[in-house]
């Protein structure tokens, strides 16, 4: 759980050399979640990375908050195109009841019943993710839906390349998508001061 959640809490602006030639970044990573009710009605896809980059816009010195999603999604992406493909099918499966135990398990069962490291990460980043989905959608009004469960999906817009880019090609687009998870809490979380960060990012 602590490469999750250092992902999480990292600030924005850090040293990082991939930002020059000969090879820059070329990818941006959005979180979206929706909730989905007992009888399986959803909410519209909501997309907390996008408003997140709205305090970019005219902004010197932007706050650690800014990039937050994208940053996890990044590493959370990574993690789960790590695990092998029998493992990684299960990330698109619903688990309604206990299941990062029910997830383990049917990972491991891809392993020879061991849980790997690349699994154990995965895990990490898929219910960090579902937390924040549950804390984000609490958050969120849903025109009357009674949320049960949450999903996620990661999207990564890729830039090609300025060769690819001279043949027509511009960019391309991957999305990784959860099964619907139950809603998730941790003691210690802050549900109104979350709110009111989503307020202050013009969620709401």
């Amino acid at each position: 759980m602590n490469a999750p959640l250092r992902s999480y809490m990292l600030p924005l602006f850090q040293q990082n050399w991939s930002l020059f030639a000969p090879n820059p970044v070329a990818d941006q990573y959005l979180l979206e979640v929706r909730g989905v009710s007992k009888d399986l009605t959803t909410t519209p896809w909501l997309t907390p990375s996008a408003d997140e980059l709205e305090g970019l816009r005219h902004s010197v010195l932007p706050d650690r908050t800014v990039r937050l999603t994208s940053e996890l999604s990044r590493s959370a992406a990574r993690a789960i195109n790590g695990l092998p493909d029998e493992a990684e099918k299960y990330v698109g499966w619903n688990y309604h009841y206990d299941a990062w135990n029910r997830l383990r398990d049917d990972m491991a069962s891809t392993n020879h019943g061991s849980v790997s490291t690349a699994i154990d990460t995965a895990l990490g980043y898929d219910e960090v993710l579902t937390l924040y989905a549950t804390q984000f959608l609490a958050a969120t009004p849903h025109d009357g839906i009674d949320v049960t469960y949450v999903q996620y999906r990661i999207v990564r817009d890729q830039t090609e390349s300025y060769y690819s880019t001279a043949r027509g090609t511009t960019s391309r687009t991957t999305v990784v998508t959860s099964g619907r998870r139950p809603l998730e809490t941790r003691p210690g979380q802050d549900r109104k001061g979350f709110s009111a960060f989503v307020d202050s990012q013009g969620s709401r």
